[in-house]
């Protein structure tokens, strides 16, 4: 948004709308895919680099609603919780991207090894810490 992109430089309101919609989901792509010298970052990462850039990088109401309309983290994702459980993303809360349901399926403290789910909206203390991508 402010001129510094390339290849013409073009700031604000020159810049077209697609071009805006493309820059967003392309910065998320990138900072949430691996790349040969880093590891991906975790998508609620690659949100606040959208939200950083928000102030005069990108369109702040583009990266509003990137947010409204992605799933942060996709159904059928293997996830790694802080507190080392192990799980798949089952259901998505519709305002709430980064707070999944999972389904756990190894949790070391417990000796039944059944899956069963927890709602990360109302366990505010357990984060999701790790994605597995393959």
């Amino acid at each position: 948004m402010d001129g510094s992109g390339y290849p013409r430089g073009i700031a604000g309101n020159d810049i077209h709308p697609y071009a805006k919609i493309i820059a967003v989901a392309d910065v998320f792509d990138a900072v949430t895919s691996n790349r040969s010298y880093r590891d991906a970052m975790l998508p609620r990462d690659g949100l606040e680099i959208l939200y950083a850039g928000a102030v005069n990088l990108f369109d702040k109401e583009i990266v509003e609603a990137f947010k409204r309309s992605v799933a942060v983290y996709p159904n059928g994702l293997a996830v790694e919780l802080s507190d080392n459980r192990l799980g798949v993303v089952v259901r998505q809360h519709k305002h709430l991207c980064d707070r999944p349901i999972v389904r756990i399926i190894t949790d070391e403290s417990k000796q039944d090894n059944s899956p069963y789910e927890i709602d990360l909206s109302r366990c505010l203390s357990i984060t999701i810490k790790a994605c597995f991508h393959e």
